[in-house]
């Protein structure tokens, strides 16, 4: 299966730290690396794993302050947060 690559914006995680999630989703085993910005990090991904990361990356998220941003290289971009009327739930960005 192809591997595509994500560029993920995490704001407000329970780690509090970029290099904390770093190394959770190293231990998890994914396929990560840093990047400039200190709250992004970049991924590659078939998407049988992504469908797992969603699952990893909610368990990152404060109650009512966290979100997080992913956009692939196919285009799409997918938000979730735990505000509004999707809590907790990937939503495609239009």
């Amino acid at each position: 299966m192809k591997k595509r690559r994500y560029i993920v914006e995490f704001n407000r995680l329970s780690t509090s730290s970029q290099d904390k999630a770093y190394r959770h989703f190293q231990q998890l085993g994914y396929d990560c690396e840093k990047f400039g910005h200190k709250t992004t990090l970049i991924f590659k991904m078939t998407l049988a794993e992504l469908q797992k990361f969603y699952k990893f990356a909610k368990r990152l998220m404060t109650y009512r302050t966290s979100s997080i941003i992913i956009h692939s290289n196919s285009g799409k971009a997918f938000h979730c947060r735990n505000s509004g009327n999707n809590p907790r739930r990937f939503v495609t960005i239009d």
